[in-house]
């Protein structure tokens, strides 16, 4: 792997709070480490950051290439970073018009759920839950619920809806109560089909002080699989990321950037497998 001698690989991260993050960070160090080149984890200023002393910022500090984690402050990373003309990935949250990106399969993923949902488990009633913030979410998590309804849209047998998530810090209570009346509203059996775990370990807990139980009364799924979901009661039925597998790809991916190599625009957007885990949390409706 070829780089500017002396000069580390750059990781701009938000933070490290999400085990999801924790995991990228862990895989690009690594994979880094074996090619012996240095690293430099830089944790930009808080959220409102502005712009031009963000971009002064990265202008000062002298690395190769950067990998972007995860990073919410990504219309300004995006502007600055290519100001400075420097090699760079962004890794599973990106502009869409970035131009080397690697992320998990959200479509797919949500696509394998949606299958397993309506022919294994015989659903027809599903519920979206969304993020209050949507329109303005990393681009993975809009795909889920754009996944969602490209696959519900031509389906006349299917009962659907979306909730979206509070911006308030009591929002799971509200959201609760809504699911509440959606799960009720129905004889159906209804599915909550959260964008992400801790959603739906939150929505678990919340219906759980209003009488309801998963899989009992409704099923509930998450998506990425962070540890602890299995030993939720009930263990969450989810779609498993890689993280470990997207640090690598965006390494490879820098690394072609870095030794010059011309990168068929094609070759630029890399996908990672995702893996459908089915636990207890969703029953056939049969039973």
């Amino acid at each position: 792997m070829s780089a500017t001698p002396g000069l580390p690989v750059g990781i701009l991260v938000s933070d490290l709070d999400a085990f999801f993050v924790t995991e990228v960070v862990r895989a690009v160090r690594r994979s880094l480490s074996e090619k012996g080149l240095p690293i430099l984890v830089y944790f930009p200023t808080p959220r409102g950051l502005d712009v031009a002393a963000f971009r002064e910022q990265l202008a000062a500090i002298r690395v190769s290439g950067w990998l972007v984690v995860l990073f919410e402050e990504a219309l300004s990373a995006r502007g600055a970073l290519r100001e400075l003309g420097l090699p760079h990935v962004w890794i599973n949250h990106f502009p869409e018009d970035s131009g080397y990106t690697v992320a998990s399969d959200d479509r797919r993923g949500m696509g394998r759920l949606l299958d397993h949902l309506v022919r294994d488990v015989g659903a027809k009633r599903l519920v979206f839950i969304e993020n209050h913030m949507q329109a303005h979410a990393p681009v993975p998590t809009r795909i889920r619920r754009e996944a969602f309804d490209d696959y519900v849209r031509p389906r006349r047998d299917l009962e659907t809806s979306v909730l979206t998530k509070e911006n308030t810090d009591t929002w799971c209570s509200h959201l609760s109560l809504a699911a509440q009346k959606e799960i009720r509203a129905s004889s159906l059996y209804t599915v909550l089909v959260c964008y992400n775990d801790y959603t739906a370990a939150e929505l678990i807990l919340g219906l759980r002080r209003l009488g309801l139980e998963a899989p009992r009364d409704y099923g509930i799924t998450g998506f990425a699989d962070w540890p602890s979901t299995q030993f939720l009661q009930p263990p969450l039925t989810t779609v498993r990321q890689f993280p470990e597998r997207l640090g690598q790809e965006a390494v490879a991916l820098l690394q072609l950037q870095l030794e010059g190599r011309e990168v068929p625009a094609v070759k630029r957007h890399v996908r990672t497998e995702v893996l459908l885990v089915t636990r207890e949390s969703v029953r056939p409706q049969s039973l």
